[in-house]
């Protein structure tokens, strides 16, 4: 290969680059993606920066290849250049100098519809991802009207200055175009290194726009591009806005929690924070069975690019089809099929990998063959080989407690299989979840910071309560509680909360404390509403959860129907209603 190393290397300022200045985005390098927190970074660096006296801020390298006057094709540091040129149209819009956008540099992206960066406010977001985050990075940046202004007065105002400054790194021309865009691909891929990494499907994406380039047809193009006929031109180009459409196809797809969720588990997990899209790397390794190390994360990659090696042009474009597509539309058929979505999420959740499943059911062309497969692949990993019923029914909180959470899990998973409605996988992983018992299990005391809240959760549940007890000694244990909860003080605290405690277990039944800890007094809950009323008893316990369900708060329909006595409902010859408040052993 032709070595690329030999480069210009020098500082140059951001408001010196102005409309002479015209870059590309070439076709193989990945969209624009920053989101709001890298936005608001650079932003505040900036500002930052603008209020000092420091004599310079220096920009990340911009790696550029020089393709004819002025025009220039960027190999690292889009992301920023990008964000920059929004910034500044910012600026001219907050200070009243939208001339600015005249004399600034130009940005395009290749196989894209044009951007106009200066009416960013139009900008139709819903045309490309592209589109999508340079509006919403626009919209970030209009919230800071005060951050920028100070900017202008150094980049673009009377005392502008040259003291923002890019690391300009321009490297060296190659003979032909085709070994040009590999070496540039290589290149990117090495300054990327260390940095936010490059991703599997940004160089396997490379791969298949510069085989559009090498087809028999256009061989002459390569050769000697002076000697190729529009119509070659046109049909390279042809192909590669093909393979770029059909790539925001599938990005749009996976750009949505609900779909990636179910088949792979979102990058992040976090309650206090969304959901991080993930890439086209799980399409990728999803299709060739890659799984990605610390020694090697692009295996994806690495398998494409040995076929590109060794396939000719008009093999390797075959795989897009046989491969890419192929498997892609295998997921798009899951995620259409409720009962297929559902049990391949709860396999997924529990720690099946995705390409396994997909290896199973290839050969079964019969939807009933399939779901029957899965029901047994669900069996095998909630039970082993030999489970069974009993052995799930005999689990115990203190000593089994995955197993309880995975068997809850499946059981919220079959509701909503039987309502023909998808489980909410996304907003399933965006909560960490707790096994909670309908009726507490009581500690021998309680920490102190949950004392005044208990006593407070204990007097209403005791209010909501006004139906007399059928044993008179245990009304009579009850008038005396709510007695002592009206006069309650926290020096004898721990008695009355032993008090209330034997009250409840023996109302419901569970003063074994085997009858406490299995299943049938267990449900999912997420963390925070469930170590949100420490011990509550029932009643106080089931005015939360209709709290959280009102306030649109993902509350499991297994859990919402236990708690409200729908199977205490279910028919069968007797006319009297269960009380809500109670939880008893026909409940459980």
């Amino acid at each position: 290969m032709a070595d690329i190393h030999t480069n210009t290397f020098k500082l140059i300022s951001v408001n010196k680059l102005d409309n002479s200045y015209h870059f590309s985005i070439p076709s193989f390098q990945r969209g624009y993606r920053w989101g709001r927190q890298e936005v608001e970074d650079l932003l505040s660096d900036l500002a930052e920066f603008a209020g000092n006296t420091e004599p310079t801020y220096l920009l990340q390298p911009l790696v550029v290849r020089k393709r004819a006057d002025s025009v220039y094709d960027v190999l690292d540091g889009q992301q920023r250049l990008t964000t920059l040129r929004i910034l500044l149209h910012c600026v001219g819009q907050i200070t009243g100098h939208p001339e600015i956008d005249n004399n600034l540099f130009s940005i395009e992206y290749a196989c894209r519809n044009k951007i106009d960066f200066t009416q960013l406010d139009q900008l139709n977001w819903q045309e490309s991802p592209d589109h999508f985050f340079i509006y919403k990075a626009y919209h970030y940046l209009m919230e800071f009207p005060e951050k920028l202004k100070k900017i202008y007065t150094i980049l673009l105002g009377q005392n502008a200055q040259n003291r923002i400054q890019f690391i300009w790194y321009e490297i060296a021309q190659v003979p032909t175009a085709s070994t040009s865009d590999l070496e540039a691909i290589h290149f990117f891929d090495k300054f990327n290194r260390g940095k936010i990494p490059l991703t599997a499907s940004d160089l396997i994406k490379a791969l298949f726009v510069l085989n559009a380039k090498r087809t028999p047809e256009n061989s002459a193009l390569l050769a000697s591009p002076k000697a190729v006929s529009t119509t070659d031109e046109q049909l390279v180009q042809t192909r590669t806005n093909l393979i770029i459409a059909q790539w925001d196809q599938l990005e749009k797809y996976f750009q949505n929690p609900d779909f990636f969720a179910f088949a792979f588990k979102p990058k992040q997990t976090a309650a206090t924070s969304t959901l991080g899209v993930n890439t086209l790397d799980d399409l990728f390794n999803f299709v060739t069975h890659a799984r990605p190390t610390d020694h090697d994360r692009l295996p994806a990659y690495r398998y494409f690019q040995q076929k590109y090696n060794q396939l000719d042009a008009p093999s390797f474009s075959k795989l897009w089809e046989s491969e890419v597509l192929a498997g892609f539309d295998e997921l798009l058929r899951w995620y259409e099929d409720v009962t297929c979505y559902n049990y391949i999420g709860w396999l997924v959740y529990c720690g099946e990998p995705i390409y396994h499943i997909r290896e199973q059911l290839q050969t079964l062309a019969d939807r009933a063959a399939r779901y029957q497969h899965l029901k047994w692949l669900i069996r095998k990993k909630l039970c082993g080989a030999q489970g069974t019923l009993e052995d799930l029914l005999a689990a115990r909180y203190d000593t089994q407690k995955e197993l309880l959470a995975k068997t809850l899990l499946l059981f919220n998973v079959e509701l909503y299989t039987k309502a023909n409605q998808k489980f909410p996988f996304a907003a399933y992983y965006k909560e960490k979840w707790d096994l909670e018992h309908v009726a507490s299990q009581h500690d021998t005391t309680l920490k102190e910071k949950f004392r005044k809240d208990w006593l407070l959760w204990a007097k209403q549940a005791f209010d909501l309560d006004q139906e007399p007890e059928q044993d008179p000694a245990q009304q009579a244990e009850k008038q005396a509680l709510r007695d002592a909860l009206e006069n309650s003080n926290l020096v004898k605290f721990d008695d009355l909360y032993r008090r209330v405690g034997q009250f409840y277990d023996k109302k419901y039944d569970l003063q074994d404390d085997e009858k406490k800890h299995d299943i049938s007094n267990l449900v999912l809950l997420d963390q925070s509403t469930n170590r949100s009323y420490q011990n509550a008893p029932f009643p106080y316990k089931l005015q939360c959860i209709l709290r959280k369900d009102h306030q649109g708060r993902l509350i499991l329909l297994g859990t919402k129907n236990v708690f409200l006595h729908y199977y205490t409902f279910i028919p069968n010859g007797e006319t009297h209603l269960p009380n809500l408040l109670h939880w008893n052993s026909k409940d459980r």
